[in-house]
C-alpha cells in the first residue's frame, strides 16, 4: 500500500522488529516500524517527501550527521535523540529515548 519500498529491517540498533504499521500523513501513505521495548524502544517514519512540506528535521538548524555519505540532522537531548535524512525522495526519521549513537547505528540499519 506505499509507493516506495518500505525499510523495515529485522533487527536495526541491536534492537528486534516488533510491528510496522501504514500511517497517513497529508492524505498520503507512510510507515512507522517499531524496534525494541520500553524506555529503548526505537521508533522509524517513512514517508515520501512533498514539495512544499516540511521533511523531518531539515528545516531547522541542527548538527548534521553523515548516514552512509548522506547529510542528516540530529537532534539529541538529555531525553531522547531524533535522526532525520532523506534518501531517493523517502524521508526517514529514527527516534527514541535513547541516546545519539543508538540513533544514529539505527539509521545507518536502513540501508
Amino acid at each position: 500500500r506505499l509507493d516506495f519500498r518500505l525499510s523495515a529491517p529485522d533487527e536495526l540498533a541491536g534492537l528486534k522488529r516488533k510491528r510496522v504499521e501504514l500511517v497517513r500523513l497529508d492524505r498520503e501513505s507512510g510507515a512507522v516500524s517499531i524496534y525494541g521495548d520500553g524506555l529503548g524502544t526505537i521508533a522509524v517514519f517513512q514517508y515520501r517527501s512533498k514539495e512544499g512540506r516540511h521533511d523531518g528535521l531539515a528545516d531547522l538548524n541542527l548538527p548534521e550527521i553523515n548516514i552512509d555519505g548522506l547529510t542528516g540532522k540530529e537532534l539529541a537531548t538529555a531525553l531522547g535523540t531524533i535522526v532525520s535524512f532523506q534518501r531517493e525522495g523517502i524521508v526517514y526519521v529514527v527516534a527514541g529515548l535513547v541516546p545519539p549513537v543508538a540513533a544514529e547505528n539505527a539509521a545507518r540499519g536502513l540501508g
